[in-house]
């Protein structure tokens, strides 16, 4: 890839911004550069722009009914790299996981799958 993994990440989340206010979060290009972006900083070591991509996807995933593959990257994260990530983005991946169960049509399902039964 022309700029290596890091570079392309940071291009496609920069794009993806551009798509959200041009077209809204459920635009179909806005996911195919997320999961670009998301497909580019797997091949990072860089944890804190693996995790940026992964926040990035909550609201599409969120505006598209697919609050179950956001928890499911969440719990990827939070599971490959707690304790790498600064206590933002611990925060980020925490705070956005609850209101995807709190909004979410299959609340039960999606506690369990958060590990936060007693929400």
């Amino acid at each position: 890839m022309f700029g290596g993994a890091e570079r392309m990440t940071r291009l496609h989340l920069a794009m993806a911004n551009a798509l959200m206010q041009a077209e809204g979060y459920r635009s179909e290009r806005l996911g195919k550069t997320l999961e670009d972006a998301r497909l580019a900083a797997a091949n990072t070591a860089l944890v804190e722009l693996q995790c940026d991509v992964a926040l990035s996807l909550a609201p599409f995933f969120y505006a598209t009914g697919r609050n179950h593959d956001y928890l499911t990257l969440a719990e990827e994260q939070l599971a490959n790299c707690a304790d790498l990530l600064p206590t933002a983005y611990l925060s980020g991946l925490w705070a956005t996981k609850g209101l995807v169960i709190s909004t979410g049509e299959n609340n039960r399902r999606q506690r369990r799958l958060c590990g936060m039964p007693w929400i």
